[in-house]
């Protein structure tokens, strides 16, 4: 089945699904955050923390670096 919209359709469906993935990536955040700041990990069973709440300062080995989608990643450079 197609669809024939109007250019206005079109813009406003896309911008529907822009502002949900907005809101998904949002939750997403919040949830990667609190489990980095809060579940125990690794042998330790420490927390890991979350850069960007100035708990801890890279995310190299961060146990949600993977689903996490903050694009502004601190990197640990060795030095």
């Amino acid at each position: 089945m197609q669809y024939i919209l109007t250019e206005e359709e079109y813009v406003a469906l896309k911008t529907l699904g822009d502002k949900r993935m907005e809101r998904i990536s949002e939750k997403l955040q919040e949830v990667c955050t609190f489990a980095a700041e809060n579940v125990p990990w690794g042998e330790d069973k420490e927390t890991w923390g979350c850069h960007l709440t100035d708990k801890t300062v890279f995310c190299d080995e961060c146990p949600v670096q993977q689903a996490c989608p903050c694009e502004h990643k601190a990197w640990d450079c060795g030095f």
